[in-house]
């Protein structure tokens, strides 16, 4: 016989269902013919020490992050960014930065550097620095927990940020990006590339 709560098999001595916990008590199925579906159950009281069965998962709730904070832990991350940018320009040299291909490769090495900077927070706080001090948190919008360093690294940063920087049309990137802030679910531009939210940061993210 088979539990009509959860639909797996019972064993014909059995006095609860193990999958469930149920109450059951047993009733032969007809004869020649194979266990129905609901033979078994006569109450639904589930004992004390019995798991309560789980209709669905609902994913965690979280607060988004207030768009002044964010815009601050936008500069902090920038202010910590110009001392890494500034070594990487230093070291290729200025004068070279006049040329397209240099500069986009000093503008790339400068990009390592500051996600190596940011990397021991994102991997595992997901949060960078400013971030960090304005009590914020990027989750994964799918399954409302802390989103991947990958996620994080590939999709939210560099490929945002070389976006930005591309010549003509990059400030277009930007604009757009910025002025997503003022939806209601307060998710940018880049936060849809990276399937990404930001929500203020508690113990349950």
């Amino acid at each position: 016989m088979y539990c009509a709560q959860c639909g797996i098999p019972i064993r014909a001595d059995g006095r609860f269902c193990t999958g469930c916990g149920t109450v059951v008590s047993t009733i032969p199925a007809k004869p020649g013919g194979p266990p129905q579906a609901g033979q078994g159950i006569v109450s639904s009281t589930i004992p004390p020490h019995a798991p309560s069965p789980q209709i669905g998962l609902s994913l965690p709730e979280h607060s988004p992050g207030g768009r002044f904070a964010r815009l601050l832990a936008v500069g902090i991350d920038a202010i910590v960014a110009i001392p890494v940018l500034f070594v990487c320009y230093a070291a290729s040299g200025f004068d070279t930065l006049e040329e397209t291909i240099p500069l986009l490769t000093t503008l790339f090495l400068g990009l390592c550097g500051v996600v190596m900077l940011q990397g021991l927070f994102l991997a595992f706080r997901a949060q960078t620095i400013g971030k960090m001090l304005l009590g914020l948190r990027i989750i994964d919008v799918a399954t409302g927990r802390r989103a991947g360093f990958a996620r994080l690294v590939f999709l939210r940063m560099l490929v945002t940020s070389l976006l930005s920087a591309l010549a003509g049309i990059g400030w277009i990137f930007g604009l757009i990006d910025c002025l997503f802030i003022f939806r209601d679910d307060r998710r940018c531009l880049h936060d849809f590339i990276a399937g990404t939210r930001v929500v203020r940061a508690t113990r349950d993210n």
